[in-house]
């Protein structure tokens, strides 16, 4: 599976998800999904995911985990924990 950006005349190009395979000496290709409507960052997310076969999600990573993260402006850092769900939202 790979993501498409297809051109379109006027207005912005449409992004599919879709499959490949071989027939003989012809490639097949059908569309999965449209992701159009993405968000770009989540398109190049999942274009990542795709190409390399795994993501690490930081909610995953036990090491995240009641961490104090440092982010300058805030007064009271929060947890690892906190930091995932202020994000999450």
């Amino acid at each position: 599976m790979y993501i498409d950006a297809v051109p379109n005349r006027n207005s912005p190009p449409a992004v599919l998800l879709r499959e490949a395979w071989r027939e003989g000496q012809k490639t097949r290709k059908r569309t999965v999904a449209n992701l159009s409507d993405w968000p770009p960052e989540r398109i190049e997310t999942f274009r990542r995911v795709l190409r390399d076969g795994s993501l690490v999600l930081l909610a995953e990573s036990e090491s995240a985990w009641n961490q104090t993260w440092h982010v300058p402006t805030a007064p009271d850092p929060p947890t690892g924990k906190q930091f995932i769900e202020l994000v999450a939202k």
